[in-house]
């Protein structure tokens, strides 16, 4: 176990992403233990990646990005400021981009079943 606190200590002073310096010293620390079968580490990872809350974060800063490099914020943050005026801009204006986004998300289930004049 001191190893593994001295490898990423070590990582981590020469300047090594954290997350790579956690996944080294974490995989020397299953290597390093005799009794667990070499398999562990693998199945370890493969059951994280089925772990949809913690697949969400990432999607949420992928929509985010998506958002901002197609200028759909921009555009609603002036719908969103000409709708409440200019005055504590960012705070009013957060309120109806909120609900926008939250009328989007309860209506999506009745816009499914519209046809949109397709036949």
């Amino acid at each position: 176990m001191l190893i593994v606190v001295v490898l990423l200590i070590l990582f981590l002073l020469l300047g090594m992403p954290v997350a790579f310096a956690l996944g080294i010293s974490g995989f020397v620390f299953f290597i390093q233990q005799s009794t667990l079968p070499f398999t562990m580490p693998v199945q370890l990872i493969i059951s994280q990646t089925q772990n949809f809350p913690l697949l969400a974060i990432p999607m949420f800063i992928f929509a985010g990005n998506l958002l901002n490099n197609t200028g759909i914020t921009t555009r609603l943050m002036k719908l969103s400021s000409a709708l409440v005026g200019h005055k504590l801009r960012l705070a009013l204006c957060s309120v109806p981009l909120w609900v926008g986004f939250r009328a989007r998300l309860l209506l999506m289930p009745l816009w499914s079943h519209v046809s949109w004049g397709q036949t």
